[in-house]
């Protein structure tokens, strides 16, 4: 059985769709980048994330916007919306 979930865990956890990916905390787990193809002329973000106590991942993972330059996490980009 611990085999079986050593497996599972080292698999891609990401989902493809016609027009968006869905990804979990596991598929950037040792990577450094991930390029997203689909967002060659731009990308919706969406980040299950709460107010209080943000994951470390949340933090840590950065999206960087190559119209402007700018990286942001996805800590960031939460907190903006939250204080909306």
């Amino acid at each position: 059985f611990a085999l079986i979930v050593y497996l599972v865990s080292l698999a891609a956890a990401s989902v493809d769709f016609s027009a968006s990916t869905l990804y979990d905390i596991y598929d950037f787990v040792g990577v450094d980048e991930v390029p997203l193809p689909q967002c060659e002329y731009g990308c919706i973000i969406f980040a299950s994330t709460m107010r209080e106590g943000l994951d470390s991942y949340a933090e840590n993972l950065v999206i960087q916007d190559n119209n402007n330059g700018q990286n942001m996490s996805i800590g960031e980009l939460a907190r903006l919306f939250d204080d909306k």
